[in-house]
């Protein structure tokens, strides 16, 4: 029988503003130069401030996009330059930089050019990592487990709260929802995958719109909350 122990690691936020992957009691970070899962969830959040932030962009809400452009550097790429050096990545703070600006001049065409940029290179720092079943089905988890505190954030009491956070989760749980299409479409636990990824399809309906003008009853972070504790039942038949 494969290990289990990855699967009760937990992935919270540091107490400080912003999304840092976390393992165990969520007092310290995980070491990203040695841990696979918390390296890729690091960077699959960058991934998602990146993926809303086009969305928003393609939108015509410039502003708001400009803001999401700005999150990975200040937020999570520091953290991750120790890794890059580990592994033996150059990482990619120039192709960041590019992007943010492209966002703020709100031009579409370059931002475009730019968003291919960074995601391929997201993915060649991807590939620093040894991905199993496994590992693919903690890092969905930590994904959504960050999504969900955000999107508790953004929608508080009936009410959009923090326009941000609500985006935040979004983005969060979409680039979940690519890694289990990703798994889903081959292999030994691809039927594991694939019913995760019917899972996360459920929760479409809790961004009926990026830039939110009112809430529903179903907007709840615990219907998050709750697919992250389905995925981490599904995914024990991958200990099997």
């Amino acid at each position: 029988m494969k290990s289990i122990a990855s699967l009760g690691a937990l992935f919270l936020l540091a107490a400080c503003p912003g999304e840092r992957a976390l393992v165990g009691d969520g007092e310290a970070p995980a070491p990203l130069a040695t841990d696979d899962t918390a390296y890729l969830v690091q960077l699959g959040l960058i991934r998602g401030h990146l993926r809303v932030g086009y969305a928003l962009l393609e939108t015509g809400a410039d502003a708001a996009a400009a803001t999401h452009s700005k999150h990975p550097s200040d937020e999570l790429y520091a953290d991750l330059e120790g890794a890059f050096e580990a592994r033996g990545k150059p990482g990619f703070a120039p192709a960041l930089s590019e992007l943010a600006t492209a966002f703020e001049a709100g031009d579409l065409r370059d931002a475009s050019a730019a968003h291919d940029a960074v995601r391929e290179a997201i993915s060649d720092a991807e590939s620093a990592a040894v991905v199993n079943p496994v590992k693919a089905a903690n890092v969905i988890l930590g994904l959504l487990r960050v999504a969900a505190w955000e999107y508790g954030v953004g929608v508080t009491d009936g009410e959009v709260a923090n326009a941000h956070e609500y985006q935040d989760a979004w983005g969060f749980t979409q680039t979940a929802k690519d890694w289990a299409a990703k798994l889903a479409e081959s292999g030994e636990y691809a039927p594991v995958f694939s019913a995760i990824q019917a899972r996360l399809a459920e929760l479409d309906d809790l961004w009926p719109e990026l830039v939110p003008s009112e809430v529903a009853p179903t907007m709840n972070a615990a219907r998050l909350y709750g697919a992250a504790a389905d995925v981490e039942i599904m995914a024990l038949e991958l200990t099997r």
